[in-house]
């Protein structure tokens, strides 16, 4: 249920923190062949989609699909005092 096929292509979601989205990092994905790193640059915006190549379904002829991840950027429901100074911070310098 975490996958979706398009020909030979995999399709997944990753929510990923702010602070990731913001300052790049490695995340973890589940794949076909299971828990891969993938970088994540820094700046990425929602719904940015990240391809990690050959890891989508195998083709008939040889070699295999790839495997497009769209990023989702987590909004945290429940901040306590010192989050939300922080962001206080951030927001009150621009950010």
């Amino acid at each position: 249920p975490i996958f979706e096929r398009v020909d030979y292509q995999v399709l997944s979601r990753k929510e990923i923190p702010f602070s990731i989205a913001t300052l790049g990092g490695e995340v973890t994905v589940e794949t076909l062949d299971g828990p891969q790193s993938m970088k994540v640059e820094e700046g990425t915006r929602s719904g940015t989609v990240v391809k990690l190549r050959g890891k989508g379904m195998t083709r008939p002829r040889g070699g295999r699909g790839d495997h497009l991840v769209t990023i989702f950027i987590e909004v945290p429901q429940k901040l306590d005092h010192e989050q939300k100074q922080l962001l206080k911070k951030l927001r009150d310098i621009g950010l």
